[in-house]
């Protein structure tokens, strides 16, 4: 096993942890000091998942990744290639393209070749996290006196 590093903020220890960009080195003194070391060790091998999608500038394969705006292809010999592809949904039962659809229910993934082929899917939790709700502070209509607003 490689060496741990220590802080370069403090000299303290690191940790091995892992984060949504993948695995990296914090300090053990967290959150009194936020060093962060990049973990440059084994990491696990990105397969293409999915249909074979190739890579329209270099021909490797495309993986799926998550971003903050969802799923969507990349190039797996990223850094050195940054192309990247719109994500597409499959049918689970015909292998087809998939397409967001509204229902009495909410939305789903249905198959693009409906009526033949009535294939759906829920759309996960973790697709519509990135939504929230607007609040606006500043619309004080409601409140019905006083000189200070109570938020």
């Amino acid at each position: 096993m490689a060496d741990i590093p220590k802080c370069p903020k403090c000299g303290s220890d690191m940790v091995l942890r892992e984060g949504y960009k993948g695995k990296f080195y914090g300090c053990s003194k967290y959150p009194n000091c936020k060093g962060t070391v990049n973990f440059d060790g084994p990491q696990e091998p990105q397969v293409p998942k999915g249909p074979e999608e190739k890579c329209p500038a270099c021909g490797s394969p495309m993986v799926v990744k998550n971003g903050r705006n969802g799923k969507f292809y990349g190039c797996s010999k990223y850094p050195e290639c940054k192309q990247t592809k719109n994500y597409k949904e499959l049918c689970p039962k015909c292998g087809s393209e998939m397409t967001k659809r509204k229902g009495a229910k909410g939305e789903f993934w249905g198959c693009v070749k409906y009526p033949e082929c009535r294939g759906t899917r829920n759309i996960s939790s973790d697709e519509g996290a990135g939504k929230q709700a607007v609040i606006n502070a500043e619309d004080t209509s409601d409140y019905g006196g006083g000189e200070e607003v109570p938020f």
